[in-house]
């Protein structure tokens, strides 16, 4: 089928470094990627890195500022670089001194198979679900408490789910698709007039995507409105009833995908799990013009980059006991069998325009009619088979002629005769 190729970046065409930098990424020459940044600031601990990225980032000009993301790649970084971004900003009186004190719900980060695990959810936290539950009465994007645990007669762990009305509910996770499932740890957030947000969970009734960004214009008790970056529009929303938002001024480099902003300061601690390759690769991508990078020590960074690439492997592909399973190591590996799948297949395909051209030869009237035209089909098909098994190929499956019910024609006979 016609395809299409995306063979080269597209955000980076008015920038010569960033483009030689993106591709030497794509490559895994990260050392050589780093070198075209605009900018890599190393030697500190990486405490120290974020609070100077931030300190870079409160000097720039306010319309500088907000063409200018800051991408980290853990949530508890996010949270760190936030706070500090908050209290210079509340210095400068860009965020309201005053601010309302409300609950939030963040991410728990329990993956996929952990969220079916029953004894692996604390009590206080809060589980939502995608979809209705009608068995159980769940409905979706409610939430519900967790409040203890028990167990069912075959001796399953359930966990003991509570709503907003005191209703309890014996919910075992193992019953319900993960990707049906969030749940989240309550925390506390400040939040004030001139704050940035940006919104966690999609919520098709507030119209609203996942990372999302916007600024409150007002805020009174639990209600505020909040001018959306995406599409210009102000809404009124009530904090006390949608609580999946954070402060937006840094955001993860998993957030980020799809994404595009004039400069972009990245900060990638060594140590972190998550510097990879594939990380690095997405954060410089996401920038048009300039990327600052703030990390240990560079080449220590290059180092573990070409280590971790990022790529998921199968358990057997980690410990290399079996090949890589991508496209091009397949068709090496099973390049015999898929020739001579093809061979068969043009072999019975000019075979099936054969049979097809008799067919219709028959049909104009040169096949003999009645037993003999039944007798000589069969003899071909029988030759035909015997062929194929010669040849030792695969036998189709072969329907047999219906043969001509003689008890039938011989009552009509009689019946003519009376």
């Amino acid at each position: 089928m016609p395809k299409a190729e995306l063979s080269e970046s597209l955000r980076q065409q008015n920038n010569q470094k960033m483009m030689k930098a993106v591709m030497k990424a794509r490559l895994g020459e990260y050392a050589r990627a780093i070198g075209f940044l605009d900018g890599v600031v190393s030697g500190d601990k990486a405490s120290k890195l974020a609070k100077n990225l931030v300190d870079q980032w409160m000097q720039l000009a306010p319309e500088t500022r907000a063409a200018t993301n800051i991408l980290v790649l853990d949530n508890a970084t996010r949270i760190t670089v936030n706070a500090n971004v908050r209290r210079g900003l509340q210095k400068e009186g860009v965020i309201a001194i005053q601010e309302v004190s409300l609950k939030i719900l963040a991410p728990a980060g329990l993956t996929s198979e952990e969220r079916r695990m029953a004894r692996l959810y604390s009590k206080g936290q809060v589980v939502m679900f995608n979809r209705d539950v009608d068995q159980l009465g769940i409905a979706r994007q409610a939430e519900y408490a967790v409040v203890g645990f028990g167990r069912q007669e075959s001796g399953r762990e359930v966990v003991r789910l509570e709503d907003q009305q005191g209703r309890i509910i014996l919910w075992d996770p193992r019953r319900t698709r993960a990707s049906m499932v969030s749940v989240f740890n309550v925390q506390d957030r400040g939040l004030a007039k001139g704050d940035r947000i940006q919104w966690r969970l999609a919520t098709k009734e507030l119209g609203l995507k996942n990372a999302e960004r916007g600024t409150v214009e007002r805020i009174e008790n639990e209600r505020a409105t909040i001018r959306w970056d995406r599409t210009g529009e102000r809404q009124e929303i009530d904090f006390s009833k949608y609580k999946t938002w954070d402060h937006g001024y840094a955001e993860t480099v998993y957030s980020s995908q799809s994404k595009t902003y004039p400069r972009v300061f990245v900060l990638a601690p060594v140590d972190s799990p998550l510097v990879t390759g594939q990380n690095f690769y997405t954060a410089i991508t996401r920038a048009e013009f300039s990327v600052t990078l703030w990390t240990e020590n560079r080449a220590d960074l290059a180092e573990k980059l070409k280590r971790n690439s990022g790529q998921k492997t199968s358990s057997l592909e980690g410990l290399d006991l079996i090949k890589r399973s991508g496209t091009e190591a397949r068709l090496e590996r099973e390049a015999a069998r898929i020739q001579k799948e093809h061979d068969l297949y043009d072999v019975q395909r000019r075979e099936l325009a054969l049979l097809r051209t008799e067919r219709r030869n028959r049909n104009r009237g040169s096949e003999p009619k009645g037993l003999a035209g039944a007798g000589l089909r069969a003899t071909e098909t029988l030759t035909a088979l015997i062929e194929r098994m010669l040849r030792n190929q695969p036998q189709p499956e072969i329907s047999q002629p219906k043969q001509p019910d003689r008890t039938t024609e011989v009552r009509r006979d009689r019946g003519r005769d009376r």
